[in-house]
């Protein structure tokens, strides 16, 4: 799977470059003096409550709209972010980038915990490594943990008193930071199971409240109870854990479980929603969530006591585009599917907002290609169920009379091996208001190639007209007509 991110060239001798990248994808939450900051997919956002604002941020110098998977916030006020592929970048609001350092950009930094001038950095390939935030580099590196596979992928840290604790793929390792020598897999402890004999499995969150330690895997929550882990909630997978004087939240599939002193578990549910990152701040608990089991999702942060909810929509729906194309009021169409692999929908940009028109269907959503014609019409092809058109108002709606559906039932499209199955690799619309069709994998076509070329007249389309024809001689402007029996690729005036 790869990524494009879209670039707009404003006007100077060289261009100054704007990037639009998708915030909505929340990776990790930060409290703050109140101020809830999240590490999102294409940078950081920071959501007052106070007055209701919202602020991305995305430019961070040589690297613009990263994917940040983890952050941190040291003693001077400077944030420290940990990237998927950029290494991990020193940043202040009112400074902004005050380093950048590749060390780690071949590999994925998925936790971070400061601990004084020193930072610990959590990888995905490399265990977790020391790094000197006074002299901006790595000491040393920690691959080894207890009884753990060499080189195990970190996913949480959390620091408590001088003790480090570190949830890795195969369970909770944890060591004093005063340790004479952290590389020995003996100056850590390390457990896969708790006391009861229950697996632990891959751990995604540590937090803790005074002395309690809690963590949250795939096959439930755990508590530490002395040198071994007790069994607090078996059965969920747990996406997060956070924990405010006698309250412990869980955020899984099902809803947020909370516990209270009394030891007894509620679970609040958001129907049609799934919390992923949980985070105390002010009044109550924060949830980032995503929309259930929809293929294209909305996300938004929610105050769980207050019922109050806080759409994320910064930036496009997604950060994989695939085709792109302007109409004649400015507006941008941008396709985002690669076959059926990145099912987005189609998005719109109006040069403030984005919006999108997705069905939360696989294939209709999987939209390879966009054209607009000759009357301002937005033609979109997709990789499953052919291609549809559409007449746009400024805001889009899936079920308005606008849209319609070109399929092999209704047009000269054929389709693949299956007769609901119908592929559109690419369009054009030229002047005379013919759209040629790349339709793709046609089985049944009469032209013996991969990808004919079909070119629909007017609309509805009335008939089909298959480029396959033998040339004899140059026609208007000395190009003659040509068939190609090769790739597909077809040409005819």
């Amino acid at each position: 799977m790869w990524t494009v991110v879209i670039l707009g060239l404003l006007g100077t001798t060289y261009g100054q470059w704007t990037a639009y990248v998708s915030q909505r994808e929340v990776r990790d939450l930060l409290s703050l003096e109140g101020e809830i900051w999240a590490a999102t997919s294409g940078g950081l956002f920071v959501w007052d409550p106070e007055d209701s604002t919202l602020v991305p941020y995305s430019d961070f110098g040589r690297v613009q709209g990263p994917e940040v998977l983890s952050l941190a916030r040291d003693d001077r006020g400077r944030f420290w972010l940990g990237t998927a592929r950029d290494g991990l970048i020193c940043w202040s609001p009112e400074e902004g980038v005050l380093d950048l350092y590749p060390v780690f950009a071949e590999d994925r930094v998925q936790a971070l915990c400061v601990y004084g001038d020193s930072l610990f950095v959590g990888t995905a390939y490399n265990g977790v490594c020391l790094f000197s935030i006074g002299e901006g580099e790595v000491l040393e590196c920690y691959r080894r943990l207890g009884k753990f596979s060499r080189g195990a992928e970190v996913r949480s840290l959390y620091m408590s008193g001088d003790t480090l604790f570190v949830g890795t793929e195969e369970g909770i390792a944890w060591a004093s930071v005063s340790a004479p020598n952290l590389y020995d897999p003996e100056s850590w402890s390390s457990a896969s199971k708790s006391e009861e004999g229950y697996l632990i499995g891959p751990v995604s969150s540590i937090t803790g409240g005074g002395e309690e330690i809690f963590l949250g895997s795939e096959w439930g929550v755990f508590g530490k109870v002395g040198d071994g882990w007790r069994e607090e909630l078996r059965g969920v997978r747990v996406y997060d854990v956070a924990v405010r004087g006698d309250t412990l939240a869980v955020a899984t599939k099902d809803g947020i479980y909370l516990r209270t002193r009394d030891g007894e578990w509620t679970v609040e549910e958001v129907e049609g929603w799934v919390p992923r990152s949980l985070s105390f701040a002010g009044e109550g608990l924060w949830v980032y969530l995503s929309s259930g089991y929809a293929m294209v999702k909305d996300h938004m942060l929610y105050l769980l006591n207050r019922r109050l909810e806080v759409p994320v929509a910064l930036g496009p729906p997604g950060d994989r585009f695939t085709d792109l194309v302007v109409d004649r009021r400015g507006v941008l169409w941008a396709a985002t599917s690669v076959r059926d692999l990145s099912p987005g929908g189609l998005y719109r940009f109006d040069g403030e907002s984005w919006s999108r028109y997705a069905w939360g269907d696989l294939y209709r959503d999987a939209v390879t290609c966009v054209e607009v014609d000759h009357e301002g019409f937005i033609w979109a092809g997709t990789w499953g169920r052919g291609m549809f058109r559409l007449k746009d108002d400024g805001t889009p709606d899936v079920k308005a009379d606008s849209v319609v559906w070109i399929t092999p039932e209704n047009s000269p499209l054929s389709p693949t091996v299956g007769e609901d199955f119908c592929v559109v690799a690419d369009l054009a619309a030229d002047d005379m208001g013919r759209i040629w069709v790349a339709n793709y994998m046609a089985h049944g076509s009469p032209i013996p190639t991969n990808t004919p070329i079909v070119v629909l007249y007017g609309f509805p389309p009335q008939r089909r007209r298959d480029l396959h024809r033998q040339g004899r001689g140059p026609g208007r402007g000395g190009l003659g007509p040509a068939s190609s029996r090769g790739d597909g690729l077809v040409r005819n005036v």
